[in-house]
């Protein structure tokens, strides 16, 4: 007969059954499992996957996380940090999700908060349609124009606002 796998659903059921003060034979019937398994689990000797601490990658002893947790405090971006220090050892990928893990804390909400003062910026929506107050001529090009009935069309261009 096959051995069955200890997934994470029965170790919670086996300690959830030990937590309500039911025997260890009473246990490993039911669940259909050994005796010596169920004791394991009591004493805190056996672990599933998702409980035991998996040990870090080699090249996470290589690099000086004090160091690089200053500089993520300065504001430099974790992509330059890895490309300073950690891009011989290991790629982006595992670099940010090791860094995580080690340092939960440095997580940031996936909104940045602009604040901008009243006319420092300018954000043009692509898909808006014309005002009633333009002509049915087709467009010369894609870039968008801002208008207003009775005045000159205004372009926005990589140089600044230009006049049509």
């Amino acid at each position: 007969m096959a051995r069955r796998q200890l997934t994470v659903q029965r170790h919670e059921e086996i300690k959830r059954r030990l937590a309500e003060g039911r025997s260890v034979r009473e246990i490993a019937s039911a669940l259909k499992c050994s005796r010596r398994l169920v004791r394991e689990i009591r004493d805190g000797q056996r672990d599933t996957h998702k409980t035991a601490p998996a040990p870090d990658p080699l090249w996470m002893s290589q690099l000086e996380w004090p160091a690089i947790l200053h500089d993520h405090g300065l504001g430099f971006p974790l992509k330059f940090l890895w490309d300073e220090r950690a891009k011989t050892l290991t790629t982006y990928s595992n670099f940010w999700k090791q860094f995580y893990r080690k340092f939960p804390q440095c997580r940031k909400d996936g909104v940045t908060a602009r604040t901008f003062e009243p006319g420092e910026r300018v954000e043009v929506d692509y898909a808006a349609t014309q005002s009633s107050g333009t002509t049915s001529r087709p467009a010369r090009s894609t870039r968008p124009t801002c208008s207003s009935p009775g005045s000159a069309s205004v372009s926005c261009c990589s140089r600044g606002l230009r006049r049509t």
